[in-house]
């Protein structure tokens, strides 16, 4: 089977593995937000933020290690359990002794005990089992999409009891527990790896873990700082708002972005002595994500009005216009994943550290004044400038360091922007006439509608190109055998 086949059957696998969860996953924030308040979801995304702020450094990337080396052998894997297990034991007992004092400057009492109790979401994550790693370094994605299906699920049921029963915020922290908990049981289930304390190749590992560490902790205060930030100078009403709103309108990128990282890195790593192919399979996956990114952060910018009002009810009408901002900064960021995958596969997770970084130092510097002068709409434009100025500065990184010119990355975006735009002049006009009506109705109507007009004109502009071998022939080649077997 060819790389690029292994990819896309790898993808499909993962993408579906985690709409599937993701489903689960909306389903569950529906009815989490009929029994729940913004301010415990507020609370409980603040609490989170800061463990993971801490936990952040427990981040070694030695599961990239493992996946990067020819032939790792039984020590690799017994020292990488290792460390983890004793980074992030005493990471939590970090955030235990420090929770109290947290509690204090922000001036949240609740604050303390959440993160107390989610500090145990380290140990569990330490101590899973690193044999699951042969997973993906085997590409074998069947069985990796389980180990994040079946914890989900467990997860899913025991939220939702948990919510009815106790309609608090301690609802959400006992189904974290769950998922981390059904995980950990999982990892040692599927694969008979079993792990001894060892520590002999921690100099072998270490020069990629730094930098795997360094670019996971910047990474992480880029995802977070919204809420650091806004938790300082906002009450938690509106933290727990602009968190199910950048949830809302990042999820379906996000849910494309992560599984096919885990993908992209084995893939990549396989290609590497053959750099013709490393370019024709990275600029396919390019252009797949773009086609993706421009339909669903236009998607959720046309109809985030809507959706919240049927979907969420009137208590979380205020989200509608941040996710109509944070929408496109995350198509932004889906656009920049596949090309931080194949930084990681060069074994130049420095550059991505540098990168992340000044994305946080930017951040930053516009967040503050934002959040402590304006509001939350000013805090979600920040992010938007932000990750346009930081995709650029990425795809001229990264044409340099692979010698690929920047019109060569960029040559599979314009289909998708046409057709986006396009999506967007129908649905303005579909909404316009159907002003008056339900918002049931009017949502159903733009959604079918933008999807029509997307698909059609993201077609005609491919033809028009002279039907190149990009994502779009892949697409129009599993149609005709869908419509052959039909």
């Amino acid at each position: 089977m060819s790389i690029q086949r292994e990819i896309v059957r790898g993808t499909a696998w993962m993408v579906t593995a985690r709409w599937g969860v993701r489903g689960l996953g909306f389903v569950s924030t529906i009815i989490l937000a009929r029994l729940l308040i913004p301010a415990d979801f507020g609370l409980v995304a603040l609490a989170t933020m800061l463990t993971g702020l801490i936990g952040v450094f427990s981040e070694l990337g030695l599961v990239y290690w493992l996946i990067r080396e020819t032939d790792p052998e039984r020590a690799h894997f017994d020292t990488a359990w290792t460390l983890q297990t004793l980074v992030n034991g005493s990471l939590a007992i970090v955030i235990i002794a420090s929770a109290p004092f947290i509690k204090d400057w922000f001036d949240k009492p609740e604050l303390g005990p959440v993160m107390q109790c989610l500090a145990l979401v380290l140990v569990l994550q330490g101590t899973a089992n690193p044999g699951i790693a042969w997973f993906r370094k085997n590409m074998d994605f069947y069985r990796d999409s389980l180990t994040i299906v079946v914890p989900k699920v467990v997860a899913f049921l025991v939220t939702i009891s948990a919510a009815v029963l106790l309609r608090s915020y301690w609802a959400l922290v006992v189904g974290i527990l769950t998922f981390n908990a059904t995980y950990l049981v999982v990892s040692y289930a599927m694969h008979p790896f079993r792990p001894r304390f060892d520590l002999s190749r921690v100099g072998q590992m270490w020069a990629f873990s730094f930098w795997s560490l360094t670019h996971a902790i910047f990474e992480y205060l880029s995802d977070q700082i919204d809420t650091l930030i806004i938790g300082r100078f906002k009450p938690t009403r509106e933290v727990g708002l602009y968190n199910v709103a950048h949830d809302v309108a990042a999820s379906p990128l996000v849910e494309l972005s992560q599984p096919l990282s885990r993908v992209l890195l084995p893939a990549y790593v396989k290609i590497m002595d053959d750099p013709a192919e490393l370019s024709r399979v990275f600029a396919k996956v390019f252009s797949g994500v773009a086609l993706v990114a421009f339909s669903v952060g236009t998607g959720v910018y046309l109809i985030a009005h809507d959706a919240v009002a049927v979907v969420l009810g009137a208590q979380w009408l205020e989200c509608a216009p941040l996710m109509q901002i944070l929408a496109p900064a995350s198509a932004m960021f889906a656009l920049a994943f596949p090309i931080y995958a194949l930084l990681t596969a060069l074994g130049r997770p420095k550059v991505s550290a540098y990168l992340t970084l000044i994305q946080v130092v930017l951040l930053i510097a516009g967040m503050l004044p934002a959040a402590a002068f304006y509001g939350l709409a000013q805090v979600a434009e920040v992010r938007l400038a932000v990750m346009v100025i930081v995709l650029t500065m990425v795809v001229a990184t990264f044409a340099r360091i692979t010698r690929m010119s920047v019109a060569t990355i960029l040559s599979s975006l314009w289909r998708p922007a046409l057709a986006a735009a396009a999506m967007a002049v129908s649905v303005h006009l579909v909404q316009g006439a159907a002003a008056d009506a339900a918002a049931l109705l009017r949502l159903l109507l733009a959604v079918g509608t933008g999807a029509g007009v997307f698909v059609a004109t993201l077609l005609v502009a491919w033809l028009a190109s002279g039907t190149p071998r990009t994502i779009e022939a892949d697409l129009v080649g599993v149609a005709r055998k869908a419509l052959r077997r039909g």
